[in-house]
């Protein structure tokens, strides 16, 4: 039998993070990164938490914690895409579910901040 756990016993959050901050930025991201018919172009995301860290860490198994981080999502619209519901249902619908194909791909790139007048 598991433990009983939550996740906010296991993972940690900062308290002077905003819940609802975290939350829409998570749904939002989760929104975009979701394969969606007649969508070709290659998207940048803009976020203000580290969520691919965060469950790449969880995934590992390991106990961490969800940073604030400004960082870019390159997500890979161009790679497949599909041009007509038919398709779109079969590949993303119907199989995707069994291959994890209602995702696109993406990349994730650390934004270096620079500050005016340092070099």
């Amino acid at each position: 039998m598991f433990p009983s756990i939550t996740i906010k016993e296991h993972y940690a959050f900062n308290p002077s993070d905003s819940k609802i901050e975290i939350l829409h930025e998570a749904i939002n991201l989760n929104h975009k990164l979701v394969r969606q018919p007649f969508m070709s172009s290659d998207l940048i995301v803009n976020l203000n938490f580290d969520f691919m860290a965060f469950w790449h860490d969880i995934k590992l198994g390991k106990i961490t914690t969800l940073k604030r981080k400004k960082i870019e999502i390159l997500i890979k619209r161009s790679l497949k895409h599909f041009d007509n519901i038919q398709d779109w249902c079969r590949e993303v619908v119907w199989w995707g579910n069994k291959r994890g194909a209602y995702l696109y791909p993406n990349e994730k790139n650390t934004i270096e901040i620079q500050l005016a007048g340092h070099y």
